[in-house]
């Protein structure tokens, strides 16, 4: 999942897109190997597209992932929370129609962080405590399913320093354009995040192991879903309504089915 803005080293807008990587990383774990699959799905959250469009970006970034990363600019703002709310809302509802966890593991990774020296885990988890207590301090809490995900010990923050004058106004993004600290910093999340990927394979609602088949099969049926609705999902409550007809349809069809077998 990627957070609002959608801009490339150098300022260009970059499409609006899911991108995977050709291949999945295979990773030793307890009893064989799993397969990850590194998901982007730029700008998904973007105020300046169609809500329709992040909608349905947003339910198909929850369908693939176990692993959930929100890249922020800066600092955690309010309308940073306004589109995880947005998004949880989505991962609810897919995840009531195909039986999956809704978010098994978040991430706020927080780059061009300046607000302290303290960065990394032990700043991100400064930050994000700050962020609970901001969204306590409401009343009514403007973003309930946010400060529910924030709260459980599968969510987490991490602070990334300013990446440099290079890498921002070149068109690469390579290593070497980046300043040394960010680089380190970088360095640590994603080393933390490849040695736990064993632990983070995508669950059911009942904590059973998902094949890749029976994923695809998933997303198969979310994308039909979407070709027979194209006005179903202007927000996510339409989204749910429009899930809840297809199960009432299919259901329909398999008893006519069984009703002319047994004629």
């Amino acid at each position: 999942m990627d957070g609002p803005g959608g801009r490339a080293p150098g300022g260009v807008r970059v499409a609006r897109r899911h991108a995977a990587w050709s291949q999945p990383f295979w990773v030793p774990a307890k009893g064989g190997k799993v397969a990850v699959l590194l998901v982007d799905t730029e700008g998904s959250m973007d105020i300046e597209r169609n809500k329709e469009t992040s909608i349905k970006l947003s339910a198909l970034s929850m369908l693939l992932s176990s692993y959930q990363i929100l890249n922020i600019s800066s600092e955690v703002k309010d309308p940073d929370l306004e589109y995880l709310e947005m998004f949880l809302n989505v991962a609810e509802v897919v995840g009531e129609a195909y039986g999956l966890e809704p978010i098994q593991h978040l991430d706020l990774l927080v780059r061009d962080w300046s607000s302290s020296l303290v960065l990394g885990a032990e700043g991100g988890e400064q930050h994000l405590r700050h962020v609970r207590q901001m969204l306590e301090a409401t009343t009514p809490c403007k973003h309930p399913k946010t400060l529910e995900a924030l709260s459980r010990s599968s969510s987490h923050c991490y602070l990334l320093p300013f990446p440099g004058k290079r890498i921002m106004t070149g068109n690469q993004g390579t290593l070497r354009d980046m300043d040394e600290d960010f680089r380190d910093s970088l360095r640590d999340y994603v080393t933390a995040l490849v040695s736990s990927a064993s632990q983070h394979i995508r669950m059911d609602r009942h904590e059973e192991l998902l094949t890749g088949m029976q994923l695809a099969a998933k997303i198969k049926n979310l994308s039909d879903v979407m070709k027979k609705h194209r006005s179903g999902f202007s927000s996510p409550c339409q989204m749910a309504i429009t899930f809840h007809n297809q199960r009432v349809l299919d259901s329909a069809r398999r008893d006519h089915a069984v009703f002319l077998r047994e004629k």
